[in-house]
């Protein structure tokens, strides 16, 4: 049986990594120089730039499908937060700041944490 990684062990050990996670993010952001993006705009704009568009729910090898219909959702609960946001010259794009930190997300319970461990 391979060793679990502290996250793994439990659900309590799974909240305090998330928390640390969290503290890390805001600690790194706040000692750093950049300037996050944040200004939004409903307008379209005249020039595109760049365009991607790429499948959410595939099968790649081992790729569990319930796994691409997780990422789904959380795409379907974020892109309202980042549509629209203007990067300006000198500014950084960074989904957490404009998402947030998954305060959105239901905690995780037992039912849950099981679901992930099969």
């Amino acid at each position: 049986m391979p060793r679990k990684l502290f996250c793994e062990i439990s659900p309590l050990t799974y909240q305090i990594s998330r928390r640390k996670s969290i503290l890390t993010r805001q600690i790194k952001d706040r000692l750093s120089k950049e300037h996050f993006a944040t200004a939004k705009s409903n307008e379209k704009l005249s020039v595109v730039i760049y365009k991607h568009n790429s499948l959410i729910r595939r099968q790649l090898g081992n790729t569990r499908m319930d796994l691409q219909e997780n990422k789904a959702q959380n795409l379907k609960i974020c892109t309202p937060l980042v549509n629209g946001v203007l990067i300006k010259p000198g500014e950084v794009f960074s989904l957490w700041k404009l998402v947030g930190e998954g305060e959105w997300l239901e905690p995780v319970d037992n039912e849950h944490y099981n679901a992930l461990e099969g």
